[in-house]
């Protein structure tokens, strides 16, 4: 009995082992466990937003679907995706400028429209007061996919 509890200890310690010297080269899926949904196109506003802000790209980008896309989620967690890294000659003085996508913070849900197969067009628009009186409106769009659990973020072509 104590020859078959030794071997077991043993047998139990060589498995171990072997688990723990086992590498992980398993590489991140491009969809799956790293997709979150919004539930409407003028959530997707409110949400991304925030997160712009917050220049959380990580979380952003599991916002986005890649299932056509040749990017790689990791290319989307910093913050190069998102923002321009150097200035134009000509900006505005809100710094629109900085963010290439998909909008820029301050601006809000205006409309969505469909535009192909479970494409969502959604337009965003900011509005500033000149201050005699005339108001300088300013519209952006991006696009979303819907899925049955809600919409994802599509990223831009170029």
């Amino acid at each position: 009995m104590r020859t078959f509890l030794s071997i077991a200890v043993l047998a139990l310690v060589v498995v171990s082992f072997a688990y723990l010297g086992k590498e992980n080269t398993e590489t991140p899926p491009k969809s799956g466990q790293y997709d979150r949904y919004f539930e409407t196109p003028s959530a997707a506003v409110a949400l991304v937003t925030k997160l712009l802000r917050e220049e959380d790209w990580k979380t952003l980008s599991t916002y986005y679907d890649l299932t056509k896309s040749p990017l790689d989620r990791s290319s989307l967690e910093d913050a190069n995706f998102f923002l321009e890294s150097e200035k134009p000659e000509v900006v505005h003085p809100a710094g629109f400028w900085r963010y290439k996508q998909p909008f820029a913070p301050g601006f809000e849900f205006e409309s969505s429209r469909i535009i192909g197969n479970d494409i969502i067009e959604v337009t965003v628009v900011v509005e500033i007061d000149q201050g005699d009186g005339t108001v300088q409106r300013g519209l952006d769009t991006f696009r979303l996919k819907a899925h049955p659990e809600g919409y994802q973020l599509l990223p831009e072509d170029g």
